[in-house]
């Protein structure tokens, strides 16, 4: 992941923005933060037991919050993106994108919500629960009449 996110970061960052119908490339960074999140999580409860991998637990937390909260500073951005971008984006099938990134990022955000003890996290990925399901719902519908008027296998 680091390699390919110092490849993909310096795209996105130092070059000029991605075509409009490449929007879902900004969302696609919270998947990785997120379930990567969610690993390292997993991870030192399974290690607990085993010695080799039980200082991964004293790290677990605070790495999972760091990718929390590069995840949350990216989320930010790519939706000032997306906001600036908007007139010139067209439906597509990979929209599809924006839907496992926001589950990784929301179930992230609930875990540490949980863990941290941190009672306004829970609403925040509730938040977020509700927003995807309604964004896969309105997908859902783009794409049976997109498929059904022939304009999602239009370029």
């Amino acid at each position: 992941f680091l390699l390919l996110a110092a490849i993909i970061g310096s795209r996105l960052l130092l070059a000029a923005s991605p075509p409009p119908h490449l929007a879902p490339s900004w969302w696609v960074w919270l998947a990785p933060l997120g379930a990567g999140g969610l690993g390292v999580i997993a991870l030192a409860r399974m290690g607990s037991s085993v010695e080799a991998v039980s200082g991964l637990a004293a790290v677990a937390v605070p790495l999972a919050s760091i990718m929390w909260a590069f995840a949350a500073w990216w989320m930010l951005l790519a939706i000032r993106v997306l906001l600036r971008e908007r007139r010139s984006l067209h439906f597509h099938i990979g929209w599809w994108g924006f839907g496992f990134p926001t589950a990784a990022f929301a179930t992230l955000t609930l875990e540490l919500g949980r863990l941290w003890a941190i009672a306004w996290l829970t609403p925040v990925a509730i938040a977020l629960w509700i927003a995807l399901l309604l964004l896969i719902v309105w997908l859902a519908y783009k794409t049976v009449r997109g498929a059904v008027d022939g304009s999602l296998w239009r370029r």
